[in-house]
């Protein structure tokens, strides 16, 4: 009995670290499928990437990206990361540095990539700025107060800065850049990631 208690004190953090081994893939390539879902809508709109959220007008009001990126994905799952499936969506858009509300009618109105979409040929490095990724359902006070550094819908640069709040895959998250493509990045090398398509 005590070597069976041995064993499994023993196996069962490697059953548990496989099955997460698991749900990591399946959603990386999650976010796969949304790079491919963000180059279309790209493609359709003069090569300009959406935001965080876009603006359909006084009805509908803004809608977010897991919505209006639907047409080119066809799947509702895809909006759940299967690590986290109480958090929906469970990936959020880099809208600092990508895009914000876009085609929102401000008063006075906003203007640049923020407000009105970002143009790919803008962008430096489109392989290495983040797009979109795994979020968190979580706030925090900071510097300044109240700051929300990932919550979902959104990704924040001070994301980078909060290492404890991440690590939702075997200590590291899954992320979607400006070339379409996804990848598993570890805490450790959050800050080396390129969070402004100006950088």
């Amino acid at each position: 009995i005590a070597i069976i208690a041995i064993l499994a004190a023993i196996l069962f953090p490697v059953f548990a670290k496989a099955r997460e081994k698991s749900r990591q893939t399946a959603c990386l390539s999650n976010c796969k499928q949304w790079g491919l879902a963000i180059m279309q809508y790209a493609q359709d709109y003069d090569e300009t990437l959406g935001g965080a959220f876009n603006y359909w007008g006084p009805v509908l009001g803004s809608v977010a990206f897991t919505v209006y990126l639907q047409p080119y994905c066809k799947s509702t799952q895809m909006t759940l990361c299967p690590s986290d499936k109480n958090v929906s969506p469970g990936y959020g858009y880099n809208w600092r540095g990508v895009g914000y509300n876009v085609g929102y009618p401000y008063s006075p109105p906003r203007t640049g990539p923020m407000y009105e979409g970002l143009s790919l040929s803008l962008i430096a490095h489109p392989a290495e700025l983040v797009v979109m990724g795994d979020c968190y359902n979580y706030r925090t006070t900071g510097t300044p107060p109240s700051t929300i550094n990932l919550y979902a819908g959104y990704i924040y640069y001070e994301f980078a800065d909060n290492p404890t709040i991440c690590a939702r895959h075997n200590d590291g998250n899954n992320f979607t850049f400006a070339d379409g493509h996804a990848k598993w990045v570890a805490v450790s090398q959050m800050r080396s990631l390129m969070w402004y398509y100006y950088n």
